[in-house]
């Protein structure tokens, strides 16, 4: 008989103490602590020069040739952005114009800098730019792209 009430208390102590835990998972939120050595160091400034910092140039380049109705005509886009200061060496472009000879939806644009691309495309939503790494062929896009003069 002592055993069984042995059993029971415990069981009851285990179930009580189970509910006071998951009753206090559902009320308490962590919130987390902030020490000393985990202060963020602040950054430092982003080279001008840099894919990071003419993303912003490269982007505005793209809307502001888009808003002017250039659509896809990607010698219009490599025109504007050769006069915001990108070099055509480093600049790859897809045709306007697909393999059946109809024009494209959507062309993309992409500079590289250092090692890093600045890739940007124009079309029927608009403008986008983002930055990536290059691919294993250290070109920013894939396929074959026509030259850029």
């Amino acid at each position: 008989m002592k055993n069984r009430r042995a059993q029971r208390l415990m069981t009851a102590a285990i179930a009580g103490l189970s509910m006071l835990v998951l009753a206090g998972c559902s009320h308490t939120q962590l919130q987390p602590v902030v020490t000393p050595s985990e202060t963020p160091e602040p950054t430092a400034s982003v080279d001008p020069n840099s894919a990071a910092g003419r993303i912003g140039e490269f982007d505005s380049t793209l809307r502001e040739t888009w808003d002017a109705g250039a659509g896809v005509d990607r010698d219009l886009y490599i025109e504007a952005l050769v006069e915001a200061g990108f070099g055509t060496d480093s600049m790859e472009a897809t045709d306007s114009i697909d393999s059946l000879g109809a024009p494209v939806t959507y062309i993309e644009i992409a500079v590289r800098i250092g090692g890093t691309c600045i890739i940007g495309q124009a079309g029927e939503a608009g403008t986008s730019s983002m930055l990536a790494a290059p691919l294993q062929t250290e070109k920013c896009l894939v396929g074959a792209t026509p030259p850029v003069d």
